[in-house]
C-alpha cells in the first residue's frame, strides 16, 4: 500500500461516515441525479485508480459509490410516496 493510497482511503472513508445522517434521516435526500451520477463517479474514479494498482483506496471509493447510489434510490422512493399522497 502506498501513501496515496492509504490517504484516499481515509479521505473517503471519511466521506462514508459524513453520509451517514443523509443515509438514515427519514425525508431529507439529495436529488436522485445528484445522487446517481456521484455515485457513478465514484465507480469510475475507483476502477481508475484500481488499474494503477491501487487497493485500499479503490475499495472504500466504491463503497462510498455504493452509498451514493443508495441515496439516491432513497430518493426515488420517497418521491414516489410523496406523489401517491398527493394523489
Amino acid at each position: 500500500m502506498t501513501w496515496q493510497d492509504g490517504t484516499l482511503a481515509v479521505i473517503n472513508l471519511w466521506f462514508i461516515v459524513g453520509l451517514i445522517p443523509s443515509v438514515r434521516h427519514p425525508t431529507q435526500k439529495p436529488t436522485m441525479f445528484t445522487s446517481l451520477s456521484t455515485g457513478v463517479g465514484c465507480w469510475a474514479m475507483a476502477f481508475t485508480l484500481s488499474t494503477l494498482g491501487q487497493v485500499f483506496g479503490p475499495l472504500v471509493i466504491a463503497i462510498l459509490g455504493c452509498e451514493w447510489i443508495l441515496l439516491g434510490w432513497q430518493g426515488f422512493k420517497l418521491q414516489n410516496t410523496l406523489n401517491r399522497k398527493r394523489k
